[in-house]
C-alpha cells in the first residue's frame, strides 16, 4: 500500500492548522516583543495638524515654535486662499491619547499682524524640547505610506502600519494609540521635567568639552 497520498493529506491538514497561529505569533513577536525588555517612554509630546474644523482667514496660517521651553502659536501670512489653522495636540504616553490644546483667537483674524503671537503654552513646571530624540532614548517617527491593520503590521512591522509613532530599540508605540488620523502632523516636542532638562544639558556641554 502507497501511503505517499495519505501522508500528504494529513500534512496539509497539519499545515493549515499551524500556519495561522504561526502568523498569529509572529504578528504578536514583532508587536509586543520588544516592548518585554525596552521600558516604554517616559515623556509626554506635543505636535500640531491641521484642524479641518477651524478654516481661517484668507492667507493667514499658525506656526508654532519652541521658544526658552514653551510653544508660542506665530500667526503667519501666508500666500494664496483660504487655509485651515493649525491645532496644538498634547500626546500622554500613559494613556496613548492626544488631546487638542485650546487656543483663544482674535474675532477678526485678517486683522492679524504677521508675526503676531497668538497664545503661549506651558505645562506646569515642565518645558518642551524640540530634539527629536527624547531624553530617554525615544525618537520621533514618521511614515506616510503607513497602511493601518494587523495584516500591515505582520508583513510591515508595527512601523508598517503606524503614520506616527515614537520608538526605540525596536519597541514602537503609535501616536496616538487609538488610530486616530490626524492631517500634516508636524512634531513640536518633548514635555520633560526641569532636572531631566538641566541634566541633559549638562551632559551636553560635558561632551562638548565646556
Amino acid at each position: 500500500m502507497d501511503w505517499t497520498p495519505w501522508i500528504r493529506r494529513k500534512m496539509a491538514v497539519v499545515a493549515a492548522m499551524l500556519l495561522p497561529a504561526l502568523a498569529m505569533t509572529l504578528y504578536v513577536w514583532m508587536k509586543w516583543g520588544p516592548r518585554w525588555w525596552v521600558d516604554p517612554p517616559a515623556y509626554d509630546l506635543v505636535f500640531s495638524a491641521l484642524d479641518s474644523a477651524t478654516p481661517g482667514g484668507r492667507g493667514l496660517e499658525i506656526r508654532y515654535g519652541v521658544e526658552d521651553g514653551k510653544v508660542l502659536a506665530v500667526a503667519r501670512h501666508a500666500r494664496g486662499g483660504t487655509v485651515f489653522l493649525r491645532s496644538l495636540y498634547y500626546y500622554d504616553r500613559d494613556s496613548g491619547t492626544a488631546r487638542r490644546m485650546s487656543l483663544s483667537l482674535p474675532a477678526r483674524l485678517d486683522h492679524v499682524a504677521d508675526g503676531q503671537v497668538l497664545g503661549i503654552f506651558t505645562f506646569g513646571g515642565k518645558r518642551v524640547d524640540s530634539h527629536v530624540t527624547a531624553p530617554d532614548g525615544y525618537r520621533w517617527g514618521e511614515n506616510p505610506d503607513a497602511q493601518p491593520g494587523a495584516a500591515a503590521e505582520l508583513i510591515f512591522g508595527p512601523k508598517g502600519a503606524y503614520r506616527h509613532f515614537v520608538e526605540k530599540d525596536g519597541a514602537v508605540w503609535p501616536v496616538p494609540a487609538d488610530g486616530r488620523v490626524f492631517q500634516d502632523v508636524r512634531f513640536i516636542g518633548w514635555v520633560i521635567p526641569q532636572t531631566d532638562a538641566r541634566r541633559k544639558d549638562r551632559a551636553a556641554r560635558l561632551a562638548g568639552g565646556q
